[in-house]
């Protein structure tokens, strides 16, 4: 990619998302007449009567001034768009269901004309207020945004995915304009003309796109960021030769790792792309955990950031609890609210902060002892491993070579060990007599006496034939001798044939001491598990002592520039909100001031965290002002929101699963091709796709590009095997090596049933055009939640449990269920209802999956679910412990697709078991 062809795909990004924008766009009442007009009383024609065309009189001075206005910035960023019917809020903020571009003419005085300039759209503020989930949405979109014989029946399919009651929507009885003193929620049966505006939620990275496309040295700065790495954008060789590279900071494990965790952050902190991928319960936090305590005791600066704030608050959770609060002093920053909790925090913890309080830093003597001594423990483990291997293949070669030996010889040697004779004078011997016999090609010599001597030859063999086989069993002797002695046509083929039984007894002779003496090595030493439990305990003594080191360092340092740092820190937060409301030439001055204290900072506070969408409000937007990115749940994260955040750093580290939720676009494929022809971007678009690339898919893509590939994490401690192995098997190519301490999980939920269970119920769909729910599941969910109570096991409160499905619509009949029965209030807290995305990052004890597939879905809504392969992943990994499956059997498995192998794969163990609760 050129500079050019990356300033151009910055403007496609920003046309992109103010075209999402509009697809939940809302408007406050207090906008008619200045971005809002609504002049129509009689009828809506645009929609219901497809009309060409709608005029309508701007008798209002303001509304008059608006659509000229309009007109005139035609060609600009402004348009307008004319929607109907609308929703009005709590709030006082008007959204309308559908809308279209529009173009407006001024015909006469005060009379214009509007004209449809692209098709009927769906506005999402409604569906969004339902908790529709974009993967759900998009289906639903597509579906509503199709060919209907009315925009009557439009509507009608639209309500029924909202599950709402169909209002009345009379084309030629509009109502009046809503007041403030109006009620709220509730419907307008009116149309609107309004501009397009920007929503609230993207201004931060729409601001953030637009500073990265001005700025001044773009082009320049671009090759020395990780965004530059991304784009395949070389540094200048100016600024190669002013840059000094950074140390690589030292793997410090405050968390136990395995081998493939080890690998994966150490390539992390060395490359300048590093791509990380594995299964849920594989460890990608306790990566994420070392790198930045590596980080942090080398003084490297990091940004870590994930667009879902879970992420993020669990990576800081956990370093916290490993280092301590009181040691742990990394920077959570973000919104307004979370800039004055972090100011607060970090203000009163510097304020009691005194040198002489600083704790004293362990014996470091301790920790290479105890790595020398983790050394040992895994070449151990390592020789011991290649020796069973070794053992395998020893073994496997001595059956192959006792099957060409008469078994009566095999057992005479298993009774009397007899002395084996001397191998290499039998392939000599084996050599000489297939060459004499012309069974393989014979040299010079051997030919020539051959010729001359053959009687000679043979007596020579058949001596050293009887001198070799001396020291064998009476009977094997006897054998070979009437072999060799045998009458044929050519005298040499048994003598051959004799050699050849003989070398082969040899060989399994060979083989067998070598088996022998495998199996003694592997006798003689500890066995793996017992050196594997051993290397688990120093590794986490290590990790103890390591947490301990960095801790009293990290606290060490700070407490020794504490004034400084709290000075420095106090106005970094001061001009974090200055620069935001600062403007003209003053703006610069602060600007630079505040880039100053952010590098000041990170010498001795190298740890940031941020969420994408945030970072503009506690980073400045300057190339490699980070040594390091790390961004987590990059599948989930579209590539604009992440671009200014790799442009702030020099190396990247991006961590994803690109078989859970993925980065999902309610914008069209025709609306993206269109501005990316705008733009001039379409080459780029298979790579650099707003809709459907991830930061994850262009990182594993620019990977390959380099030769190389992601780091897998092949080891799952998360679920037990039951529950992980269809995923293992389905989405991950068997890859996983299960590792789960079901002991624990025995002793956490007290020996109820651990595993993958599927309670049948025959469920029914009511006929929906999008949304679905299945009352007999949830009263089967009910059911079994309610035994649960009755027994106990509800009411422990170290247990938590989900329930999971993939609708929207039954997702809220299960949370309005759950919070009416008795024991609601017991669980409060430790039940959680949700779809796939509430659970992504997330793990229960126990999950409930209701599928809702059954009798009356529609075909196209069975699909959506049974192909879903990163929904029904996430679904089924949640689980540690228990994962109940409560659902119609036979409706799953006609499904087909991913939910269809699924169902199956229980039904097929259970009738294997015949267990008639499937009872996986």
């Amino acid at each position: 990619m050129t500079e050019k062809e990356f300033l151009r795909l910055l403007r496609f990004y920003l046309a992109c998302l103010e075209a999402e924008d509009r697809r939940a766009l809302t408007k406050k009442l207090s906008t008619q007449h200045r971005s809002l007009v609504s002049p129509w009383d009689k009828e809506e024609l645009l929609f219901h009567l497809e009309a060409p065309e709608a005029t309508l009189e701007a008798n209002h001075s303001a509304d008059f001034g608006l659509l000229l206005e309009g007109i005139a910035l035609v060609a600009g960023a402004e348009r307008f768009f004319y929607g109907y019917p609308v929703f009005l809020d709590e709030r006082g903020f008007l959204s309308p269901l559908f809308f279209t571009a529009v173009e407006v003419a001024h015909v006469e005085d005060r009379r214009f004309v509007i004209r449809p300039a692209g098709e009927v759209q769906l506005n999402h503020h409604v569906f969004n207020r339902h908790q529709t989930q974009p993967e759900e949405l998009r289906a639903i979109q597509s579906h509503l945004e199709g060919q209907f014989e009315s925009f009557a029946v439009r509507l009608r399919a639209t309500f029924e995915a909202l599950g709402l009651p169909m209002p009345s929507f009379v084309p030629d009885r509009l109502e009046p304009f809503p007041t403030a003193d109006l009620p709220r929620n509730r419907w307008v049966n009116r149309p609107i003309l309004y501009k397009s505006e920007r929503k609230m939620h993207t201004h931060h990275l729409r601001r953030e796109l637009e500073a990265l496309a001005e700025y001044p040295r773009l082009f320049t700065a671009l090759g020395t960021t990780a965004a530059g790495v991304l784009a395949g954008v070389s540094a200048p060789a100016s600024a190669c030769a002013t840059t000094r590279a950074p140390e690589t900071p030292q793997l410090l494990t405050v968390l136990p790792l395995n081998s493939g965790q080890k690998n994966a952050a150490r390539a992390g902190l060395c490359n300048p792309l590093a791509v990380v991928t594995g299964p849920p319960g594989t460890g990608k936090s306790q990566v994420v955990v070392d790198l930045l305590a590596s980080c942090a005791l080398a003084r490297c600066s990091v940004l870590f950031s994930s667009k879902n704030n879970r992420a993020v608050d669990v990576v800081r959770d956990r370093l916290r609890a490993t280092l301590g609060q009181d040691r742990d002093w990394t920077l959570r920053l973000g919104s307004r609210q979370t800039m004055a909790e972090s100011q607060q925090e970090m203000s009163a913890r510097l304020d009691v902060l005194r040198l002489e309080a600083a704790p004293a830093l362990p014996p470091s003597r301790h920790l290479l002892e105890l790595s020398e001594v983790i050394r040992e423990t895994e070449r151990r483990i390592q020789d011991l491993k290649r020796a069973q291997l070794d053992h395998i293949g020893l073994e496997h070669d001595r059956q192959v070579a006792e099957r060409l030996v008469d078994p009566a010889w095999v057992r005479s040697w298993t009774e009397a060990n007899w002395l084996l004779p001397d191998q290499s004078r039998v392939k000599r011997l084996l050599v000489t007599a297939e060459g004499l016999a012309g069974m393989r090609p014979a040299g010079l010599w051997l030919t020539v006496t051959q010729a001359f001597a053959p009687s000679a030859m043979r007596r020579m063999a058949r001596a050293e034939l009887a001198s070799l086989v001396s020291t064998l069993p009476l009977h094997v002797r006897t054998d070979l001798q009437a072999l060799a002695d045998r009458q044929a046509s050519n005298p040499f083929t048994p003598l051959a044939e004799a050699c050849e039984r003989f070398a082969s007894l040899v060989d399994w002779r060979v083989a067998e001491e070598r088996c022998l003496r495998a199996s003694e090595i592997l006798r003689a030493d500890e066995s793996a598990d017992i050196l594997a439990e051993r290397l688990d305990t120093l590794q986490r003594r290590h990790a103890e002592l390591s947490a301990n080191q960095l801790g009293a360092v990290w606290t060490s340092r700070v407490a020794r520039k504490a004034v400084c740092i709290r000075n420095t820190l106090g106005r970094y937060f001061e001009l974090s909100s200055r620069v935001r409301q600062t403007h003209g030439s003053a703006f610069f001055q602060v600007l630079d001031q505040f880039k100053s204290d952010v590098r000041t900072l990170t010498t001795d506070l190298p740890l940031w965290i941020v969420t994408n969408l945030s970072v503009r409000n506690a980073v400045p937007l300057e190339p490699a002002l980070f040594e390091l990115l790390i961004l987590d749940e990059a599948s989930q994260c579209d590539i604009p929101s992440a671009l200014p955040l790799l442009f702030r750093a020099r190396r990247v580290i991006v961590i994803g699963d690109p078989r859970q939720l993925r980065h999902i676009s309610t914008l069209s494929a025709s609306e993206e091709e269109r501005l990316a022809t705008e733009y001039d971007v379409a080459r780029l678009l298979p790579a650099w796709s707003y809709n459907d690339r991830s930061v994850y898919a262009l990182s594993e893509s620019r990977m390959i590009e380099r030769d190389g590939e992601p780091l897998f994490l092949a080891d799952h401690y998360r679920s037990h095997p039951e529950i992980i192995e269809f995923s293992n098997r389905a989405f991950y190519q068997r890859r996983l090596t299960v590792r789960t301490a079901l002991e624990e999980l025995r002793e956490r939920l007290e020996n109820e049933p651990l595993g993958l269970y599927w309670h049948d119920v025959r469920g029914s769909v009511p006929r929906s055009a999008s949304s679905a729910v299945n009352e007999p599941e949830i009263r089967a969910v009910l059911a079994l939640l309610h035994d649960w109570s009755n027994s106990g096991f509800l009411w422990r409160g170290n247990v938590d449990f989900g329930i999971v499905t993939p609708f929207r619509l039954q997702m809220e009949r299960l949370e309005e269920a759950v919070r009416t029965r008795p024991w609601w209030n017991q669980v409060k807290g430790r039940l959680t209802v949700g779809t796939a995305h509430r659970f992504q990052g997330d793990e229960r004890d126990v999950m409930i999956f209701s599928p809702v597939v059954a009798e009356g879905m529609l075909p196209r809504l069975v699909r959506w679910v049974a192909d879903g392969d990163q929904l029904l992943n996430v679904a089924l990994t949640r689980a540690r412990a228990a994962l109940h499956v409560v659902g119609d059997l036979s409706a799953c498995l006609a499904s087909g697709g991913f939910l269809g192998d699924f169902a199956a794969t229980v039904n097929n163990r259970c009738s294997a078991t015949g267990n008639d609760y499937r009872s996986a």
